[in-house]
């Protein structure tokens, strides 16, 4: 994909792998963890400032995350990881850029620590939708 005729950026969002599934279907609860892989597309000439941020929507987990740039080897730049919880105001942002024309990959870890809170764990699990959908929006600019 390249530039649309009105001129908005196209950048593509490929998830890889999750975890050891290839599917996002799978049990979420205090003591678990995995994670995400996934690749984004540059396919303008120009280098491109991005900000990729995490929200949930709905159901609240208490998730730790971490969003972690890779290098083209796949191994951790762990220098420019961003770290948090989705509880925060403003949910968790990664500010990078991604050359022209390239593709760059990052790992999103998530873990649901087994010690916790066991009010808000129980909360979490008692409600009538226990579907947890996290967004990822990704705001792309020309540098």
């Amino acid at each position: 994909n390249s530039g649309a005729a009105d001129g908005t950026l196209v950048l593509n969002l490929e998830v890889v792998k999750v975890g050891n599934y290839w599917t996002a279907q799978f049990v979420i609860a205090p003591g678990s963890s995995g994670y995400y892989l996934f690749r984004l597309q540059n396919t303008l000439a120009n280098r491109l400032n991005v900000t990729v941020s995490l929200a949930e929507d709905g159901l609240h987990l208490p998730l730790e995350l971490t969003l972690t740039p890779l290098d083209a080897n796949g191994r951790a730049m762990a220098d420019r990881a961003v770290t948090g919880s989705l509880s925060t105001a403003g949910g968790l942002n990664l500010r990078t850029d991604i050359a022209g024309s390239a593709v760059a990959s990052y790992r999103l870890d998530w873990s649901w620590p087994a010690e916790g809170n066991d009010e808000l764990d129980t909360l979490a699990g008692s409600g009538g939708n226990l579907v947890y959908l996290l967004a990822m929006t990704v705001h792309a600019e020309e540098a």
